[in-house]
């Protein structure tokens, strides 16, 4: 898995994430252990706590990283658009750059997420409340996508969809 030549390999650490975030999204989570996640990066079981307290510090951050980029590439959107079928399409578009670049990452988050959301200081339910905060406003929010669907005749429909409130709970 770690690639040998000296100018292409990976650091240990990019190892163990990258073997992590394989076996976690093969696995699961309670399915993957460090003894595994050390043999698929090369590396002995202790370099895992040299680099991180533990299993979950490892997912923890494999998970902060993957909202991260999607972050990022959220905020390269354009603002401004001709029509706002083209933001929808952007914002389309975006997914799918985002799952074909980081598709282990992606389907760790999605799969894993759900389930820790009623959790108020896990790391999913801050990035799924950033998510919705960056994505139809609220406090400090710089970006704003109707939350309505569209109702007859391309129009905006007002209706607010109450179930993104529902998972991830009260605002913080």
């Amino acid at each position: 898995m770690a690639i040998t030549s000296p100018n292409l390999r990976l650091s240990k650490k990019q190892d163990i994430v990258q073997a992590a975030t394989l076996l976690f999204a093969e696995q699961g989570f309670d399915g993957t252990t460090t003894l595994q996640i050390s043999k698929d990066a090369g590396i002995t079981e202790p370099v895992i706590y040299y680099h991180f307290k533990g299993k979950d510090e490892l997912f923890t951050g494999i998970i902060a990283s993957t909202f991260e980029t999607f972050f990022a590439h959220l905020d390269d959107l354009p603002e401004k658009t001709n029509t706002e079928f083209e933001k929808i399409e952007n914002l389309i578009a975006l997914h799918f750059d985002i799952v074909k670049e980081m598709p282990d990452e992606i389907y760790l988050a999605v799969s894993s997420c759900p389930a820790r959301l009623k959790d108020p200081d896990d790391i999913c339910r801050k990035n799924v409340l950033e998510v919705r905060r960056r994505m139809f406003g609220g406090r400090h929010g710089h970006r704003r996508v109707s939350h309505g669907s569209c109702g007859r005749h391309g129009q905006p429909d007002q209706r607010h969809d109450h179930r993104i409130d529902a998972a991830a709970g009260p605002e913080v």
